[in-house]
């Protein structure tokens, strides 16, 4: 992968003629923003039929359970480990065969028709639906930054 320096900010390739974006969950959103995120992420899931491979509910399907998944390590069928952040899950819904989960095949479409938003709103839905989303600190009722903004950078 090539890194360019553009104004402060490392911006890599990350194929299918696409750069790589800055993690939206480091930058600081109102509560109000992050839900009109979910939300869209959520309807996104849905008008793709993400469900019909994917459970929300933690049962195995075709494709992994993806509740829970955002920030947990994930074991990869090639022996690798990657952790379940914006980057994987984005690099995950572009190309699906870059880093299959153990356990499962690599056959799933890519989503590259959609467009970067909409990528990034269905990250962001995943990473509201599990349990690690509701252990963070100022992610929706937890708490926030007390300035009425929503800190939503993961816990490391």
């Amino acid at each position: 992968m090539v890194l360019l320096l553009v104004g402060g900010l490392a911006v890599g390739g990350v194929g299918c003629g696409e750069t790589e974006r800055p993690d939206p969950f480091s930058v600081p959103m109102t509560e109000q923003e992050v839900a009109v995120r979910v939300a869209l992420g959520k309807s996104i899931f849905a008008a793709q039929s993400c469900d019909a491979c994917h459970s929300v509910t933690g049962q195995k399907g075709t494709g992994p359970a993806l509740n829970g998944l955002f920030g947990t390590e994930v074991e990869l069928i090639d022996g690798k480990t990657a952790v379940a952040d914006y980057r994987y899950l984005r690099r995950s819904i572009r190309n699906p065969i870059a880093d299959v989960k153990r356990g499962y095949t690599a056959g799933m479409a890519s989503y590259a028709h959609l467009t970067p938003e909409e990528v990034d709103a269905l990250v962001f839905y995943l990473r509201e639906i599990g349990p690690k989303a509701a252990e963070e600190p100022g992610v929706g009722e937890c708490g926030g930054d007390g300035q009425g903004g929503v800190a939503t950078q993961p816990a490391r």
